[in-house]
């Protein structure tokens, strides 16, 4: 998954700290050089595609047990 699918899928981009709650933290970049910056970016991407694959698999989890849940009253 590319950096622009990541945020595809969440609906924006992580900030540098890798927290995944939507929005950036400007305290996160104040005072940092751009490598420290594009360090924090690699981290926080990593963070946000297992944050996404986790979403994934629990949406897939909840899908397979509606599936095996008897419809009807019987």
């Amino acid at each position: 998954m590319t950096d622009y699918e990541v945020d595809r899928a969440l609906g924006y981009s992580p900030c540098v700290c890798g927290v995944i709650n939507g929005t950036w933290h400007s305290d996160c970049y104040r005072g940092k050089t751009q490598g420290q910056i594009d360090a924090g970016l690699r981290r926080a991407y990593a963070a946000a595609r297992r944050h996404l694959k986790s979403r994934a698999a629990d949406a897939a989890s909840a899908a397979m047990d509606r599936a095996a849940t008897p419809k009807g009253g019987a």
